[in-house]
């Protein structure tokens, strides 16, 4: 993973108040999936560490990822079913 994924990686954990295992983000392959990933995982958050991230709606969580795709990825023309690696690269 090169720089600029990682402090992606570490901004939406940081947004949403979970961990990503290096083997969960390595298997997503679009930023859709990404979504759907933490709409799954946002619930399984600790309520002490994410109680505002579990009252979060999946059209929310895709803002947030669109904007920080937008910020890391320097790229505001993302689609959501663009291969996350070619963001970066």
């Amino acid at each position: 993973m090169g720089l600029e994924v990682v402090e992606f990686v570490i901004d939406v954990e940081k947004a949403f108040g979970l961990s990503i295992p290096d083997h969960d983000f390595g298997a997503l392959k679009t930023p859709r999936e990404l979504v759907i990933y933490l709409c799954r995982r946002i619930p399984e958050v600790d309520p002490a560490f994410g109680t505002a991230a579990a009252r979060w709606t999946q059209a929310e969580i895709q803002q947030v990822v669109e904007g920080l795709l937008a910020k890391n990825g320097r790229r505001r023309d993302i689609d959501l079913d663009t291969d996350l690696r070619s963001i970066f690269s």
